[in-house]
């Protein structure tokens, strides 16, 4: 299978000498293209480190972060929490009103023979005056 030859511009072609029958590129040349792919390794080594300083700051930042939190979450409570007190304080108010609606409820409870015995009462009242005034 015959190897293809690769079309070669006419700068290339002066770097080219002729070995064993084939062209190949003289030691400049070989240099040249070396130089090319080690400046092109460079580049790639410092996007590369570059990348890693920024993972590296953002990893610091972000332990600092982590010791905050943890400082914080080991702390002892402040001796007084105004939330505990807010929620104390509620519950003795739902207590109070809750005693407050069982009385209305007893009241209510109590209602209709309260109506009742007001009722027979004002009718013996209003019996009683008319008896008194008839006589």
């Amino acid at each position: 299978m015959p190897i293809r030859q690769r079309r070669v511009s006419q700068d290339a072609k002066q770097n080219l000498v002729p070995v064993n029958g084939g062209m190949v590129a003289t030691a400049d040349a070989q240099m040249a293209a070396l130089a090319a792919g080690v400046e092109g390794l460079r580049t790639d080594v410092q996007a590369l480190t570059q990348g890693l300083l920024q993972m590296v700051e953002t990893q610091d930042t972000h332990s600092e972060m982590l010791r905050q939190i943890l400082g914080a979450a080991t702390q002892p409570p402040p001796a007084e929490n105004p939330l505990e007190t807010l929620l104390a304080q509620v519950v003795v108010r739902l207590g109070e009103q809750t005693a407050a609606l069982e009385q209305i409820g007893d009241a209510l409870g109590r209602l209709p023979s309260d109506m009742e015995k007001a009722v027979v009462r004002g009718v013996r009242l209003a019996v009683d005056d008319g008896v008194a005034e008839n006589e």
